[in-house]
C-alpha cells in the first residue's frame, strides 16, 4: 500500500482556480470572434453599397446631360438592386444664377443607397455638359 503523505496531484482550489482561467480565456476568444463576425457585416454592407452607387453612377455619365429637370426624377434607377437596398438619385444645379443656357451649368448629382430603417451611403459627383 501506497502512503496518502507521498501522493503528488493537485488540490481542488487549484482545479477550479485553472478552470477559472480557463473559462474567462474562453469568454474573451467568443467575445473577440462576435466582434469580427459583427465587422465583416457591416465592412459587406459597405462594399455592396458603394459598388451599387459607383455602377448607378456610370450609368448617369453614359445618359445625356439634361440641366433644366426636375431633381428628384433626372435619372431613374438602371441597375440591378438586391433585395435589401434600395437606391435614390437627386441631381440639382449647383448655383442656377450662374447658369447661363444649359452649356454653363453645373449638375450636382447625389446616389443614396439605403436598407429599410437606415442609410447606408451617399456619394456625390458633379456633371457637367
Amino acid at each position: 500500500m501506497y502512503r496518502l503523505e507521498r501522493q503528488q496531484g493537485f488540490s481542488l482550489v487549484e482545479t477550479l482556480i485553472a478552470l477559472g482561467i480557463l473559462g474567462m480565456i474562453g469568454i474573451a476568444f467568443l467575445h473577440a470572434l462576435g466582434a469580427g463576425t459583427l465587422a465583416t457585416g457591416i465592412l459587406d454592407e459597405q462594399v455592396q453599397a458603394a459598388a451599387l452607387a459607383r455602377s448607378q453612377l456610370e450609368e448617369i455619365k453614359s445618359t445625356p446631360y439634361n440641366a433644366l429637370c426636375d431633381p428628384l426624377n433626372c435619372y431613374l434607377v438602371t441597375v440591378t438592386v438586391p433585395a435589401p437596398y434600395s437606391i435614390s438619385i437627386r441631381a440639382e444645379p449647383v448655383n442656377i444664377a450662374l447658369c447661363e443656357g444649359i452649356s454653363n451649368c453645373v449638375q450636382r448629382v447625389t446616389v443614396s443607397i439605403s436598407r429599410p430603417g437606415k442609410p447606408v451611403l451617399n456619394l456625390t459627383t458633379y456633371r457637367k455638359q
